[in-house]
């Protein structure tokens, strides 16, 4: 599945103002759970009853895809939780110019 983050978006304008900085989109749905995110930044992601790994602070958007903004200082960590994902289903973007990082 193809995702992108419009910078025009209101949605986008308001994280921004908010000073959040970047965007994570989780595919819940295709998660495997090999737990790697939540050893890796146990704030935002933990494993829950069905062995899949949930979002924390996170909003569902429907289809099990959910999303969260986050600011400079989680960036580094939840690029790395991405990064570590074996099934690539931690995409992260860059709010101002909708640049996918992950």
């Amino acid at each position: 599945m193809e995702f992108k983050v419009d910078p025009n978006a209101a949605d986008v304008k308001k994280a921004l103002s908010e000073g959040k900085k970047y965007r994570i989109i989780y595919e819940r749905n295709a998660c495997i759970g090999a737990a790697a995110c939540a050893a890796v930044f146990d704030k935002r992601w933990e494993m829950a009853s069905d062995n899949k790994a949930d979002l924390k602070g996170g909003a569902e958007k429907g289809n099990g895809i959910w999303q969260a903004d986050i600011d400079d200082i989680e960036f580094e960590d939840v690029k790395t939780s991405g990064d570590v994902c074996p099934v690539n289903v931690i995409h992260v973007f860059k709010l101002e110019t909708g640049e996918k990082i992950i």
